[in-house]
């Protein structure tokens, strides 16, 4: 999904990011005193994803850390889980498709029996 320019997460150093893994390399790359200030009163981070991402469980997460490779860490896990449930999602749908395929093929058999039975 393409974020729109002004939804984009904006450091202090003026990088932005546009999703996790733009994040987390913003977080690994962010000197340790440029982290903090995000980090420090309201969690900066955490209301991005929780705001733009919609990711609520996630910004939960993010608003107790405060180590800057703990953040990049739980960023990188989110990310690792997200690919786990695509993949397996693609799966579910292969083996949908070959069901259904198997079903089709299955039923025009049937169809072609009967058919030439009566003619």
């Amino acid at each position: 999904m393409k974020l729109p320019e002004h939804k984009h997460f904006f450091a202090v150093n003026g990088k932005k990011a546009e999703n996790l893994s733009d994040l987390r390399d913003l977080i690994a790359e962010m000197p340790e005193k440029e982290f903090n200030h995000h980090v420090s009163g309201q969690n900066d981070f955490a209301n991005w994803v929780r705001d733009i991402l919609h990711r609520d469980y996630l910004a939960d997460r993010m608003e107790k850390v405060t180590s800057k490779d703990d953040m990049v860490k739980l960023v990188n896990d989110e990310m690792i889980k997200d690919r786990e449930e695509n993949i397996q999602g693609v799966d579910e749908f292969k083996r949908f498709i070959a069901k259904e395929f198997i079903y089709g093929m299955i039923f025009g058999i049937i169809i072609g029996i009967i058919m030439s039975q009566l003619f």
